[in-house]
């Protein structure tokens, strides 16, 4: 069984068709996504920095930063966008469910109110 020119010259327009379903960002777009993501590790490390003056607000605000970092790559960067309404419905229902189960967690073992191991002796 041979290939012509011809099939092969269909065969890759529609694979490409395939490929080009959505426009991919310019290479501006991930620019400013990557100076976003910078900036808000800036934001991040100066928090860490200032953990003595701000207490108990740095853990959730850090949590906070970090689940914003996340929604951009996974947004952008990994086209979820562009993706089917069942599938961002799903996405978004175990993303709500893990930050549930995760400040669950915190809050158990005092994350979320700045207690320090040695602190539960008290």
């Amino acid at each position: 069984m041979s290939t012509t020119v011809e099939d092969a010259a269909e065969q890759a327009t529609d694979s490409h068709a395939h490929d080009s379903e959505h426009e991919h960002p310019s290479d501006l777009r991930y620019i400013g996504i990557a100076l976003i993501l910078a900036a808000i590790t800036a934001v991040e490390i100066g928090l860490y920095y200032l953990e003595d003056q701000l207490g108990q607000l740095v853990a959730p605000s850090l949590i906070f930063l970090s689940m914003s970092k996340f929604m951009i790559v996974v947004f952008f960067f990994m086209h979820m966008k562009y993706e089917k309404p069942i599938i961002k419905r799903v996405f978004f229902v175990c993303f709500i469910g893990s930050i549930i189960v995760f400040s669950l967690y915190l809050m158990t073992f005092g994350g979320l109110y700045g207690l320090r191991p040695h602190e539960y002796d008290r």
